[in-house]
């Protein structure tokens, strides 16, 4: 379970955070996810644990056409399943920061 205590920091940085991964811990959180369904699981699980404000709550919903009680499970949920089997790239990451990628926004939509 030590990895999963290292991903989980990596995890937030990608998902909730004001920083950008580097290309070395983007590769080591996809690689870990896409070998380890018990890994994915439960930095699956702490995500949803996190608090959003309801206007990050409110957006994500509308983006993902799920209703807000539903957005942080299925944000969390289609994160990391994007990641474990790539459909997420370095590049859909990274660009979360700017201006999301077509890509990405496929991937939170569920298509």
């Amino acid at each position: 379970m030590r990895i999963i205590n290292i991903l989980t920091p990596i995890l937030l940085v990608t998902a909730l955070s004001a920083c950008a991964p580097t290309r070395a811990q983007y590769d080591a959180l996809q690689t870990t996810l896409e070998g380890s369904p018990k890994a994915r699981a439960q930095v699956t699980a702490n995500c949803t644990r996190k608090h959003w404000s309801a206007e990050k709550t409110g957006n994500l919903a509308r983006l993902m056409n799920v209703p807000e009680k539903r957005a942080k499970s299925t944000f969390c949920n289609r994160l990391h399943g994007g990641l474990a089997s790539g459909r997420i790239t370095y590049e859909d990451v990274k660009s979360v920061w700017s201006t999301p990628t077509s890509n990405m926004i496929r991937v939170m939509q569920g298509r």
